[in-house]
């Protein structure tokens, strides 16, 4: 187990043989499941190998800490964590109550323009193209 500023990570026993345990361990603990982790971790590591779907990782929120559990193979554990790494810094501030940090591109929502949801459902779904093609009148 590895345990850094707010973070823990299990390395292991994730897996189908009767000593893998450690999901139902961290399930015990975690108060709140974050399953787009998992979501992302198993995403990624498909890309490798189909072996990725036997992992039975766990992930959750504990007080102010982020308890994520890892495969037990070196490689997938660096796959695992490159696909992580680029929101981990943003969500262990979350945890603390952190809500400065936004993502570069994230505008205000007291400065967003106001969308008309139905009007761009409508234009994606026609390509982008608002004639209408039928003959009849609207």
């Amino acid at each position: 187990m590895l345990s850094r500023d707010g973070l823990i990570l299990t390395l292991g026993g994730t897996g189908f043989t009767p000593r893998d345990v450690t999901p139902e361990a961290t399930k015990e603990l975690i108060q709140r499941e974050t399953p787009d982790l998992l979501y992302v971790m198993m995403q990624e590591s498909l890309k490798v190998t189909p072996f990725a779907m036997l992992s039975r990782s766990a992930a959750g929120i504990r007080g102010s800490t982020l308890i994520i559990n890892m495969p037990g193979n070196p490689n997938a554990v660096a796959e695992c964590m490159e696909a992580l790494l680029p929101t981990l810094k943003h969500a262990l501030k979350q945890i603390k109550g952190d809500k400065r940090e936004k993502h570069p591109h994230h505008v205000p929502h007291a400065q967003a323009a106001p969308v008309d949801t139905w009007e761009h459902s409508y234009k994606v779904a026609s390509g982008g193209n608002t004639e209408h093609s039928c003959s009849c009148s609207h």
